[in-house]
């Protein structure tokens, strides 16, 4: 838990909550974006279970995703960040086991809109807010069969394929693909899936 560390070659530079706006010190899922951004999530602890923040660092300016600004409530990240080919920023969250109360799904981050999908069985599944969290779109557009959502990859398609588990309410083990708007459901009915 002592931040972020750069190596240049030659010398060593800590980023942490001493010298950095960062809020903790203990930071998970480090990815980059195309444009050379680190992207983070920023957790209280080592075995704390709930993210309090996105953090984006651009190498001078860092800025801050969270409850006041995202389109969500933070709790428990899942999966890796990923970036698709157009750089938009994915993920998954929510653990109806270790974080209940939370059911949140898939989750996009376009640089000003937040988009989310949600288990499709749920009213209103999915919707897009703004950073200011004034919703744009609120709808049943979700195909997905759970809201535990654990895992997700982006291919060289730009496929995007989210493992999820079994929620509390029962619904879905299985594999999601997802391209553009068309979503295929791969479970143990409909797959070779054991």
């Amino acid at each position: 838990d002592a931040g972020l560390a750069k190596y240049d070659g030659n010398n060593w530079t800590l980023f942490n909550s001493s010298n950095t706006p960062l809020n903790y010190n203990s930071i998970r899922k480090l990815t980059i974006d195309r444009y050379g951004n680190f992207w983070m999530a920023v957790y209280p602890g080592s075995s704390s279970d709930y993210a309090t923040c996105i953090a984006k660092f651009d190498g001078s300016v860092w800025q801050f995703y969270n409850n006041d600004n995202a389109c969500f409530t933070f709790s428990c990240i899942n999966s890796n960040l990923v970036f698709d080919i157009e750089n938009n920023l994915w993920f998954t969250a929510g653990n109806p086991y270790s974080c209940p109360g939370t059911s949140t799904g898939l989750i996009k981050f376009n640089g000003s809109l937040w988009e989310v999908w949600q288990n499709s069985s749920i009213f209103q599944s999915h919707y897009i807010k703004n950073t200011d969290g004034d919703i744009i779109v609120q709808d049943n557009a979700s195909q997905l069969s759970s809201s535990y959502c654990r895992e997700l990859f982006i291919d060289s398609l730009n496929n995007i394929w989210i493992a999820t588990l079994d929620d509390l309410a029962g619904a879905g083990n299985g594999l999601i693909r997802v391209n553009d708007s068309i979503w295929q459901n791969y479970s143990n009915t409909n797959s070779g899936i054991g």
